[in-house]
């Protein structure tokens, strides 16, 4: 199975100091990982808010790679190449002439079209995307013809339900304007709270000090089909609403934005009338491979 994501983002930084500059503006220890290692993070602002969530993914000794959805990936590419003052660095946004397929090494060989790195029209990453496993690869094509090769994006269905089910989040879907990344509960895979300084750090280090959130994004199953924007109730009182969702027979799954009080495993609410049940990724998972 190869799966075509739409609105791909692929930022390259390179030069001597692009670790460095990438270390300074995400949240995760960028600097530890070696060529050929990607690892989860969030690009933050001065704010501690959200720029983007993705993949970092180091090419080589001094080139890494931004990966992953975004609307607006000429907000990415800006944000990272402002705080290059006197660093030997340089950004550019690959994102116009890319692709990205995430495929599976279990289920045999993706299509030639995709893991020919023979091709002279394009440039070939394979990008470890343990998210999904460690079977999973998101490959990712930087083409070198103008205008680059179209493809059509192709499984939309499938990659709704593996990445709901996986609680893998979409940048302007389930992360929202002025987010703060403790709010999407991704700390154990994207957060380090221990690598020192780095732009917005200030805000996620005192909240989790704190270590009371607001609202934070949770997956629910809901016993029916539900749609964007629906909202969640308990006892009659909103306390939160639906961001995306798939079906998964009978039953949906639910990434939403849940208040506090209301967001710990097992909380039961509804959506339209409909049981809906706070759930941990297992679950989640569970209910994806029996599917």
């Amino acid at each position: 199975m190869t799966i075509i994501l739409d609105q791909p983002i692929v930022i390259e930084v390179s030069g001597p100091d692009a670790g460095k500059i990438l270390h300074n503006l995400t949240t995760n220890q960028i600097q530890s990982i070696n060529v050929g290692e990607s690892i989860e993070t969030f690009v933050t602002d001065v704010r501690g808010w959200t720029v983007a969530h993705g993949l970092v993914y180091r090419s080589g000794q001094d080139r890494w790679l931004w990966v992953g959805q975004h609307p607006k990936p000429t907000v990415v590419s800006s944000h990272i190449d402002r705080y290059i003052i006197r660093e030997q660095a340089e950004v550019k946004d690959l994102s116009g002439s890319s692709l990205l397929g995430l495929i599976f090494k279990a289920q045999g060989e993706a299509p030639d079209r995709w893991m020919d790195s023979g091709h002279n029209d394009f440039e070939l990453f394979r990008i470890p995307f343990l998210t999904f496993g460690e079977q999973a690869l998101l490959v990712c094509k930087v083409c070198k013809l103008k205008p680059p090769i179209q493809e059509t994006v192709c499984m939309p269905l499938e990659w709704e339900q593996l990445r709901i089910s996986h609680f893998w989040p979409r940048m302007g879907v389930d992360i929202w304007e002025k987010c703060i990344p403790q709010e999407i509960d991704r700390d154990a895979q994207a957060i380090s709270f221990t690598k020192g300084c780095y732009l917005g750090q200030e805000t996620i280090a005192r909240l989790d000090a704190r270590g009371q959130i607001q609202k934070k994004l949770c997956l629910l199953r809901i016993e029916g089909a539900v749609a964007l924007a629906d909202k969640l109730l308990m006892n009659d009182q909103e306390v939160g609403h639906i961001t995306s969702s798939v079906g998964f027979g009978p039953f949906s799954l639910a990434l939403a934005v849940v208040r506090r009080g209301h967001f710990a495993i097992d909380t039961r609410l509804t959506c339209n009338g409909l049981a809906a049940q706070v759930i941990d990724t297992q679950a989640a998972r569970n209910l994806f491979d029996a599917e």
